[in-house]
Order: structure tokens, then sequence, then C-alpha cells
């Protein structure tokens, strides 16, 4: 992909989020969170909301039901699809004294603590 703005469909905007080509998960799952966000931009537009529904009546399984989509759909369309988001990467991590990856609280508090308080 070129750098900059893009206009993809669905299988390009799939293949942006799963590509692991130069890059490493930290990466995929910033890629993950921007095409999540361009959708939830998206459906501010009500002449979405069917081809969505659609699209993921076709290929979502869930059990979340009509009401609980509405309740999820609803803090997003009132935000004009903007999202607040953090990408948790390298910077956001430490390593544990047997080689995993755990969580650096001290940077990701402040964030939270400025959502959820």
């Amino acid at each position: 992909f070129d750098p900059g703005i893009q206009h993809m469909d669905g299988e390009q905007a799939l293949i942006y989020a799963r590509t692991r080509h130069g890059s490493d998960d930290y990466q995929r799952a910033a890629r993950q969170q921007q095409v999540v966000s361009a959708l939830s931009q998206q459906l501010i537009n009500p002449l979405n909301w069917l081809p969505v529904a659609n699209v993921l009546g076709q290929y979502a399984d869930t059990n979340l039901t009509i009401t609980d989509l509405i309740r999820l759909a609803l803090p997003v369309l009132m935000d004009s699809g903007h999202m607040d988001r953090l990408v948790i990467d390298r910077d956001y991590m430490v390593g544990s004294s047997q080689g995993h990856a755990l969580p650096n609280y001290e940077p990701i508090l402040p964030w939270l603590e400025g959502r959820f308080n």
C-alpha cells in the first residue's frame, strides 16, 4: 500500500489489516484499529447501515442481540465515528524475568484514567 489516505474496499481492508509482511504484531494491531475506526466513521451515514449489516450477517457469527448491537453502536454514532484508541506496542511493554512480555502500567494507567474516571 502507498503511504497516505487510501479508499479501500472490504478485500483490500482485510489484506491491510492482516498483513504481516514487513511489520510486527503491534503494527498489525494498529492497522486493525485503523480499519475499525474507518468503518465506524462510515457508519455515521445511515445509508451505509444496511450494506454493512448484510456483510456482517453473512460473514460474522455472534451471539450479540440487536439490542446489544444498538447499545454498542450508539456511542460510536454519537461521537461521529471517532474512537479514542491506544495501540499497546513495545513502548507499553516490559519483559519479565521469565522472558514474557507484560504490560508496563506506568504509561498505560494515565491513558486509562483519563477515559474511565
